[in-house]
This record gives structure tokens, C-alpha cells and sequence, in this order.
């Protein structure tokens, strides 16, 4: 019995050995303390916006005070008045060099609080000492871990999408959208102008206008369901000015995406300019003479502004866009400003 004992015993000791305690380990979570009274009073009373405003109540507060004494000093007629002057003299350098010291002390505390950059590093310590030689251990627990594999990544995509991106080819294409509101000119100085909106095409190929001074008249061209081209709407200004009537175009197969113009606030359009892209590729495709009155530059005496239409991106690929929803802002003598609501894109 006592044998059995003391082999239960050794096993009991051998085991504690090799397996280890076997009470769970305990988890607490760690607490941050809570920050004190008096830490945070300390926070504000050092904080450099403190500092200046408390500093600046000084020194104007001494301000006043040296006004006050000086004042009843020169009414008690104490000292002649070049002691006076000497007097005075000296009491603003003393303002000034407090305004000073409030300024050192306050940018002080205000980099105090801003961590600095990142110095460069310092040099590399000495080697350590070598540690000591321990025996080959094949009897405690060894924690694996995941390691990458050097091979390339597999495709897990096991979805067959083909039909799905036929059906998207086959889906029908037609003019879309979206919002830009933009605007050229400026007519919150025109007495008596009046807003008016064109029929909402896709796109516009070229505009007519007169120009006299001013653009008097202003008048879009379009393609119509005929396929030729025709003008869009009434004529926006003053109908009757034909003086210096001009058309600028694009080239067969493109459309405006974006238009420039020159303006003054009371008077109105002082010149207009297009810019085209071909309707298919996206091509910038501009004509030869593509600006009616002042050439619109940023370099310009007259206020410059421009609406333009950027390329959009559909199941990857880049679709022009171009300017569309169009409106106008005129008087009975000048167009004061052009409106552009949409950029539209076929897909």
C-alpha cells in the first residue's frame, strides 16, 4: 500500500512537470483611472488660451491704471512737461515690453502643448550579451501558427456570369443623366429679365448669336429627329438686332460638352465659345471658329466662367457627356446668362 502510494505520488509530480497548472487563468479587464479634479483644473490653467486672455486683462487693466496716474500726475502739475513726456514715454515701453512677455509666455505654453515632429534616430546601442545554451525541449506544447503560402492566389469565382453580361449588352441604351446646374453670366443686376427653359434634347451641335457690344441674341442649334440640323426654341434677347449675326457649328457627328463665355454684371454676355466631342468615341473633335463677340479667356478684362461636361465611367468604359437642360436668363436687349441643368450620356 505504501508503494502505491509513493507511485501515485511521482506520477502526480511528473505530470505537474510536463502538463502544467491546470487553474484557468483569470481575464480582468483593464480600467483606466479616472482623471482628477485637480488634473483637469491643472489642464486649463496651463492651456496657453487661458494664459492669453488672463495676460491680456492684465496688462490692459495696468494700462488704465498707469492712464489714471499719469493723468492726475499732469493735473497736480508735480513736474514740468518734459518730465511729463519722459514720464509717458516710459510707461508705453512698459506696455509694450508687457506685451511682449504675455506673447513669449503664450507662444511657449502653446508649443508646450503641440507634440513636435519626429526626431531623426539616434545611434544603434551595443550587442547585448549572449544568452545561455538551453537543451532540445520535446515535451512541452508548441503553438502552431497559419503561415502564407508562396502560391499565387486561386480564383474561388465559381460563378458563371456570361449570361449576365449578355443580358447586359442586350439591355436597350438610351439618354441618361445627371445634375450639374451650372451658369454662365450673372443677371441678379438686370432689371426686367425674365427665365426661360428649351425643350429638353440630349444635346446641342452649335449656336447662333448677334453680337453688338454685347450678345443682343442668343439661339441654339440641334438635331432633329430627321437627322438634320435645325434651331431649338425662340430666339433668346433682342429679335430685331441683326447686325452681327454669327454661327458657330461642330463637325459632323459631334455635340457641345462644354462652354465658355466672358460677361459683365449689368450689361451681359460679352462673348460665348464650344467645345465638342464626337458622339461615339469622345474624341474632342472642336471646329476651326468656335467663339461669337469677346474671345472668352481667363486672361480677359470681362469676368470669365465656364460649365464643361467630364467623361463618366459605365461598366468600365468612359462615355463622353454633354450639355444639356438649357435655360436662359434675357432682357429685350441683351441675354444676360445661359443655364445648363443636366449632362446627359448614352448608355
Amino acid at each position: 500500500m505504501t508503494e502505491l502510494k509513493e507511485t501515485a505520488d511521482y506520477i502526480g509530480s511528473v505530470a505537474d512537470e510536463y502538463i502544467g497548472d491546470t487553474e484557468k487563468t483569470e481575464v480582468k479587464n483593464y480600467q483606466p483611472p479616472k482623471s482628477q479634479f485637480m488634473e483637469t483644473v491643472f489642464l486649463v490653467l496651463f492651456d496657453w488660451r487661458f494664459i492669453f486672455f488672463s495676460l491680456l486683462a492684465i496688462i490692459l487693466g495696468i494700462a488704465i491704471g498707469i492712464h489714471f496716474v499719469y493723468k492726475m500726475v499732469a493735473e497736480g502739475k508735480l513736474f514740468n512737461a518734459y518730465a511729463m513726456q519722459g514720464i509717458s514715454f516710459a510707461g508705453h515701453v512698459f506696455i509694450v515690453n508687457c506685451f511682449i512677455a504675455m506673447f513669449t509666455i503664450t507662444f511657449y505654453f502653446y508649443k508646450k502643448s503641440h507634440d513636435g515632429r519626429r526626431g531623426p534616430p539616434g545611434e544603434p546601442g551595443k550587442r547585448g550579451e549572449q544568452g545561455k545554451n538551453e537543451d532540445c525541449d520535446i515535451c512541452s506544447l508548441k503553438i502552431k501558427k497559419f503561415t502564407k503560402d508562396d502560391n499565387s492566389v486561386i480564383d474561388t469565382d465559381i460563378v458563371d456570369d456570361v449570361l449576365f453580361k449578355k443580358m447586359n449588352l442586350m439591355k436597350p441604351k438610351k439618354w441618361r443623366e445627371r445634375v450639374i446646374n451650372k451658369t454662365l453670366g450673372d443677371a441678379k443686376k438686370c432689371v426686367g429679365c425674365k427665365t426661360e427653359k428649351s425643350a429638353n434634347v440630349p444635346y446641342i451641335t452649335g449656336i447662333i448669336a448677334n453680337y453688338d457690344k454685347i450678345i443682343t441674341t442668343l439661339q441654339y442649334l440641334y438635331t432633329n429627329t430627321d437627322g438634320k440640323t435645325d434651331v431649338l426654341g425662340d430666339i433668346w434677347g433682342d429679335a430685331k438686332n441683326k447686325t452681327g449675326v454669327k454661327q458657330v457649328k461642330c463637325p459632323a457627328n459631334s455635340a457641345i460638352y462644354r462652354m465658355d463665355a466672358v460677361y459683365d454684371h449689368v450689361k451681359g454676355l460679352k462673348g460665348v465659345k464650344i467645345f465638342c466631342k464626337n458622339l461615339e468615341t469622345g474624341d474632342v473633335d472642336d471646329p476651326a471658329d468656335n467663339y461669337i463677340g469677346e474671345h472668352p479667356l481667363q486672361s480677359s478684362n470681362f469676368k470669365y466662367t465656364s460649365s464643361k461636361c467630364k467623361n463618366i465611367n459605365v461598366d468600365d468604359t468612359k462615355l463622353p457627356t454633354f450639355l444639356s437642360g438649357f435655360s436662359a436668363k434675357h432682357s429685350d436687349k441683351s441675354v444676360n446668362s445661359l443655364g445648363f441643368k443636366y449632362c446627359k450620356y448614352f448608355a
